[in-house]
């Protein structure tokens, strides 16, 4: 090789190096590419947040808590674990559900991470008792088998209630064949029918209805016909109906 060969050469390897070390500055090489191989630095998430503190009721799911936070989150994770019932959602920080147990207030540490790094917010909660119910009960009237406002004795496994405006109310007592009467405050009224025995059996009255009719339902005595105000059917299926003027105690057999 000429000597103007050699120093041709040479000058190729010094230029060959520049720019291998010029590639290599700018993030080529392994990453292929002019953006950089590695990639730039992931921010780790920042002021993480959520509404807090937080009082929840066995039985009554509780509104979702949805975090705020300052960049981007891979995932989302809590110490020590929420209260039976209760879940965070690892994607989304979502928390939801419905508390099944009672649980002292305490602290729960949230966790959002990614790449870079965490965030973390001290999230306070505490699963009180079920909320008292919207309804109460009260036994107004038994036949003494349980306590209540009054007592009656023809109250024997009732089936049926019935009223017609304004009026009080009928129940239909099927162990003692009768109807009784009661006002709404558990009043018992001085009214109290005997349902009749039919041609198939006793008279274990199951269903009542009331009726305001002045022509339908009749029912007679022989002397006196009257349009039932209140009319029974038993276990065996007999029909009866009452009417005051045709027979204050005793339901007519249709």
């Amino acid at each position: 090789m000429t000597a103007t060969w050699r120093c041709a050469a040479a000058a190729m390897k010094g230029i060959l190096a520049a720019a291998m070390l010029a590639l290599y500055a700018c993030g080529g090489g392994d990453g292929g590419g002019y953006g950089g191989g590695g990639g730039g630095m992931v921010t780790a998430p920042a002021a993480l947040s959520y509404t807090s503190p937080v009082t929840a009721n066995v039985g009554t799911a509780i509104t979702a808590l949805m975090p705020t936070v300052t960049g981007s989150v891979t995932a989302y994770a809590v110490a020590p674990g929420l209260p039976a019932g209760l879940l965070l959602d690892g994607g989304t920080g979502m928390i939801s559900g419905t508390p099944t147990a009672t649980a002292s207030q305490a602290v729960y540490t949230i966790t959002a991470s990614n790449a870079g790094g965490s965030t973390t917010f001290p999230l306070t909660l505490k699963v009180d008792p079920p909320l008292p119910s919207a309804y109460t009960q009260s036994s107004l009237v038994s036949d003494g088998a349980v306590a209540a406002a009054s007592t009656d004795a023809h109250l024997k496994n009732p089936w049926a209630l019935a009223v017609l405006a304004g009026g009080p109310m009928w129940v239909s007592n099927n162990h003692d064949h009768t109807a009784t009467v009661y006002d709404g405050t558990a009043l018992i009224q001085t009214v109290v029918v005997n349902i009749p025995a039919g041609a198939n059996g006793t008279g274990d009255v199951t269903g009542m209805v009331a009726s305001s009719s002045t022509t339908d339902f009749m029912v007679t005595n022989g002397t006196t016909t009257a349009p039932a105000r209140f009319l029974f059917v038993t276990e065996t299926g007999t029909l009866s109906g009452w009417a005051p003027t045709v027979n204050a105690t005793n339901a007519r057999i249709a």
